[in-house]
């Protein structure tokens, strides 16, 4: 479940202000996992870190222990993403919120990011909503 005008966004931004990373005005669940980063910045930390989980998660640990070393820009969100959904997979119960998502909204193309939030709104869907975040991404 992606947001391609969101993550066009952001790559957009980096290009213009020749930046690494994009950090937003709020953490939101929704947009997990929808971040961009330059070119420049994942060599950056292929060759400065031999840890894997820098390797599998972006440099997650790794940037929080060198953020002075890159560009980053800020975005301001708006309100309407303030949401505590996730709509990412990393359990049984993410799974099967996934799936009544598709079953209701498919329709052969890219499910309106919009229009995702509108139907899980109005549902009150809160099958996946006693996952944690996984420890890496915590820390």
């Amino acid at each position: 479940m992606i947001y391609p005008e969101f993550i066009d966004k952001q790559i957009n931004i980096l290009q213009k202000n020749d930046g690494d990373m994009v950090y937003y005005s709020f953490k939101s669940p929704l947009l997990c996992g929808q971040g961009v980063f330059s070119s420049r910045s994942i060599k950056y930390i292929f060759d400065s870190t031999k840890d894997k989980n820098d390797l599998e998660h972006v440099g997650s640990y790794f940037i929080m222990l060198n953020q002075h070393e890159l560009r980053w820009l800020g975005l301001e969100l708006p309100s309407k993403y303030f949401k505590n959904y996730r709509i990412t997979v990393d359990e049984l119960s993410d799974l099967k919120f996934i799936r009544k998502i598709y079953k209701n909204l498919w329709e052969g193309n890219n499910i309106d990011f919009d229009k995702l939030i509108d139907w899980i709104d109005s549902q009150k869907f809160q099958e996946n909503f006693s996952v944690e975040e996984s420890k890496i991404n915590k820390k």
